[in-house]
């Protein structure tokens, strides 16, 4: 089987006895920052002149901030198995390997597209994303679950 990521659209480098465990776990939905998706452990590329530019060179103090990566920020990214689409999702950046004050690899991990839930919603409050909507708005009581229950209570 051959393991082929991308980042942005951009194939990335791996090593070739390097592997890539993938878990899918689902958590309890009602609390949102415990819901989790598919995920790798973290794993290592190597740092080539391919990864390099990918990574834009984040072992390199040196560079000018506003062009470097941000390991803080998740980058879009795919696995492939065999040429076809296996997972879509995001990488995070965990750190840089020196060897001899070389790069010598880059430590990433892969997280499934539900981390993008948390992401996306951050702070805002359930009561907030349903601010307005009134269609479930009912008097609570036995009339009202059965005629729920038989027919409707959408207006």
């Amino acid at each position: 089987m051959v393991i082929q990521l991308y980042i942005e659209g951009q194939r990335v480098e791996l090593f070739k006895d390097e592997s890539v465990t993938i878990t899918d776990s689902i958590q309890n939905v009602k609390d949102i920052g415990s819901i989790f998706t598919a995920f790798s452990q973290s794993f290592n590329v190597p740092a080539s002149k391919t990864n390099n530019k990918i990574f834009k060179h984040y072992y390199n103090y040196d560079i000018d901030l506003a062009y470097s990566f941000n390991a803080n920020d998740l980058v879009s990214g795919i696995i492939e198995l065999n040429n076809l689409p296996f997972r879509k999702g995001f990488i995070g950046l965990d750190g840089v390997t020196l060897k001899n004050n070389k790069a010598h690899s880059y430590k990433i991990t892969f997280f499934g597209e539900t981390v993008d839930l948390k992401t996306k919603l951050k702070e805002t409050k359930l009561s907030t994303v349903f601010q307005g909507v009134t269609t479930y708005d009912h008097e609570y009581g036995v009339s009202t679950v059965k005629t729920g229950l038989q027919s409707s209570l959408a207006s």
